[in-house]
């Protein structure tokens, strides 16, 4: 064994060879490993220059980045590098395609196990009653929405594809909006996903437009028979009685002035009567007066009231779809008040003034509702506190409600004030939005200006 000063060997295997060498033959040996290693080394670098797709360095990393034609500068280079650094402590490389491919498929992964675990969420609740009710009500608000975009579509004159159009924007543009922020888009949008509230929208615009018109008069004639006697035609005095008794009827009478006969203020009955009374006989025609005094869309209770519910069933879903998805508690309430984006859709394409955000206080109404719900899931969630999921949708759809009730109490005030408000500080002179219109001698004078 210890032939030519041979030395001992720990390992088996090769090693048993080695001690029966002298130390010229395990230097001869050494040599030769070494030799091996290094041409391995070789080899391997030069299969990864040929074939630079199956492992990679920097130079392979930039040209996949040239592949997927996204041209980086190199500080983006090296914060791609730094992200793709091989996790091996015997890797020198600063990044490499394979590193790549692991971070987008755990980015992939991620985003696959949460899209999963908020089907999972939907799915605790998917037959309770109260989600059940929710959905039912997802359905009914967008028939309302839908109503409601198609009365102010065809008051502007739209015929009935136009109007349709208007409605449909109207009852599924909030909720596009929300699926898309809130990356429900798995399939695309949720009226895509399922077009039964497509051909809700549809059907209810279709038939709001043929339906209203008789419905609307129906309404006034009735209306008329409380206001004004039964007769062929008005004199100056029962008209001024009529508007001094029925301040709803005036606002409205006025109203229909300003839209259908252009005159912009008029502040007098005996000026609007004069204005209406175009063959100066000192009478106005019933049927005439009849067709002026019938109830516009957003003047109407029973459009209100349905439309108060629609937004309350609407900030609810709104929220919880991006609940159920994780987000920041700030995020879902902002998820909610996105619900009114509907709202915008109609009244732009209606060119009417955005009553989402300013008179109706739509945005305030469903912010305060979705702040509710979130406030409540995020009690049940954090401390545990036994809420079921019937109670918070309820306290929420109850807060919307009640601030469109108080809205409406308030008429025509909004419930926030403009900044016109904070901008005036005489207290014996009202803001300008308040001031009563000028007499009709003023309103001809600035016609002929």
């Amino acid at each position: 064994a210890g032939v030519g000063g041979g030395r001992p060997c720990r390992r088996g295997g090769a090693g048993v060879g080695l001690v029966l060498l002298g130390d010229g033959a395990q230097r001869r040996w050494a040599s030769m490993a070494t030799e091996k290693i290094r041409a391995r080394r070789r080899a391997s670098a030069s299969w990864r220059k040929v074939e630079p797709n199956r492992h990679g360095s920097d130079d392979d990393l930039a040209s996949r980045v040239s592949e997927l034609g996204m041209p980086m500068s190199q500080k983006e280079m090296e914060a791609l590098a730094m992200a793709t650094r091989s996790r091996s402590r015997w890797s020198r490389d600063g990044g490499s395609r394979r590193e790549f491919r692991k971070l987008v498929r755990a980015r992939v992964e991620a985003e696959a196990e949460r899209q999963a675990l908020a089907e999972i969420i939907l799915r605790a609740d998917e037959r309770t009653f109260a989600q059940r009710v929710l959905r039912a009500f997802d359905y009914v608000g967008t028939a309302l929405f839908a109503m409601s975009g198609t009365l102010i579509a065809g008051e502007t004159g739209m015929h009935v594809v136009g109007a349709a159009m208007v409605g449909c924007a109207a009852s599924m543009g909030g909720g596009t909006i929300n699926n898309v922020i809130t990356g429900a888009t798995a399939g695309g949008v949720y009226w895509i996903r399922d077009p039964s509230y497509l051909l809700v929208a549809v059907l209810a615009s279709v038939l709001t437009f043929y339906s209203w018109p008789s419905l609307e008069l129906e309404l006034a004639r009735r209306e008329m028979e409380d206001v004004l006697p039964a007769t062929s035609a008005v004199s100056l005095a029962e008209f001024e009685s009529a508007l001094h008794e029925h301040p709803d009827f005036d606002r409205r009478l006025r109203r229909a002035v300003r839209d259908e006969l252009g005159a912009d203020a008029v502040s007098a009955a005996a000026d609007l009567f004069a204005l209406l009374d175009a063959d100066a006989d000192g009478h106005l025609p019933r049927d005439e007066l009849l067709v002026l005094a019938r109830r516009h869309a957003d003047e109407s209770l029973l459009v209100f009231a349905v439309e108060s519910v629609a937004l309350g069933a609407f900030s609810v879903s709104g929220a919880q779809s991006a609940v159920v998805r994780g987000l920041h508690p700030v995020a879902c309430t902002a998820a909610g008040v996105i619900i009114v984006s509907g709202g915008i859709f109609r009244d732009v394409l209606c060119r009417r003034e955005t009553v989402a955000l300013s008179v109706e206080s739509f945005a305030l109404a469903t912010g305060v509702g979705s702040a509710t719900y979130v406030a409540l899931r995020h009690l049940l969630v954090t401390y545990h506190l036994p809420l079921p999921l019937g109670f918070r949708i309820l306290a929420a759809a109850s807060v919307t409600v009640a601030l469109r009730a108080i809205h409406w109490i308030h008429k025509p005030d909004s419930l926030l004030a403009p900044m016109a408000n904070y901008r005036f500080f005489d207290p014996n002179r009202p803001p300008p939005h308040k001031r009563p219109p000028p007499p009709l001698a003023d309103w001809h004078a600035h016609s002929l200006d």
